[in-house]
């Protein structure tokens, strides 16, 4: 997985592309939203359109990020979520964690 950090206003986005499988990539996200979170970040969409695919593992970090946000009264929103990346959110039931939008600019907007 590779990841991009952009800002816009207050809202900070990470653009995400490729593969998220591994530690290495759980490590990679789970680091950058805790250092996000740590330099004052309240605000931040995850660009996943283009990823690839996201296994367990990838999930799992999403979760834990999301509480990681929410645990510092902040709003991490999911932006251009690929369909056969969304089919895991569905059948895992975590569709409703997520506050998911169709496009980067949708999750700006919608601050």
């Amino acid at each position: 997985m590779e990841l991009q950090v952009r800002k816009e206003g207050d809202v900070v986005i990470l653009d995400l592309s490729g593969k998220v499988m591994n530690n290495d990539d759980t490590a990679l996200l789970r680091n950058e939203v805790k250092q996000q979170v740590e330099d004052g970040t309240r605000k931040l969409v995850l660009n996943m359109s283009e990823l690839q695919w996201m296994n367990s593992s990838g999930l799992g970090v999403l979760v834990a990020a999301t509480s990681t946000v929410q645990n510092v009264k902040g709003v991490m929103k999911l932006a251009g979520t690929p369909e056969k990346i969304m089919s895991l959110f569905r059948i895992t039931r975590l569709e409703q964690v997520f506050d998911f939008r169709a496009s980067v600019e949708e999750a700006l907007e919608s601050f």
